[in-house]
């Protein structure tokens, strides 16, 4: 019996915020490309995003914290669809679920399996999962974006000095750490 009225009170518990929307807004895209080259056979890029996004509307009193992440989409000879997370992060609450930077570094590097990367547009999309305390995950993205390399790679001659690279490095660590 007390089985059942726990589990009661917790699909009522999770229906309650079924009425939550949020509006959540912003844009990422590749801001620089640090290096690009064949390596044992295959295409390894390193790259930093210019990324402005607000995420804090995803917030309702049963979200416990939503796990962010940049992916990559893109198509080459031997491969359809690849799609490769450059990035990911967890925001644990409202007042973090805020970046605008110029220079977000990638976390993990874009290796294509074979050379078939070098001159494909790639698709830029910043996605997020919901985790409640209660309730189903749900999952969201905005700003697919198609970017040539070709025009991102001429992007770097307009990039900032590295000094104001490393202050948006630390400034995002801080606000990252402070989140944990």
């Amino acid at each position: 019996m007390a089985g059942t009225m726990l589990l009661v009170l917790c699909f009522l518990v999770a229906s309650t915020d079924m009425f939550h929307r949020s509006s959540p807004s912003g844009k990422v895209e590749i801001a620089k490309w640090h290096k690009f080259e064949s390596s044992r056979g295959n295409d390894e890029a390193v790259m930093s995003f210019a990324a402005n996004f607000d995420l804090s509307s995803c917030f309702s009193w049963n979200t416990q914290q939503l796990f962010t992440y940049i992916k990559l989409e893109y198509e080459t000879e031997n491969h359809k669809r690849s799609e490769v997370t450059v990035w990911d992060g967890i925001v644990r609450n409202s007042e973090h679920a805020r970046i605008d930077t110029e220079s977000l570094p990638n976390k993990y590097k874009l290796v294509d399996h074979g050379r078939g990367l070098r001159g494909q547009p790639v698709n830029v999309t910043l996605a997020w999962n919901v985790m409640p305390f209660v309730g189903k995950l749900s999952y969201s993205e905005m700003g697919s974006r198609r970017i040539s390399q070709r025009s991102t790679l001429e992007h770097k001659q307009a990039s900032k000095p590295a000094s104001q690279l490393v202050a948006a490095v630390l400034s995002l660590c801080i606000a990252m750490q402070r989140a944990v």
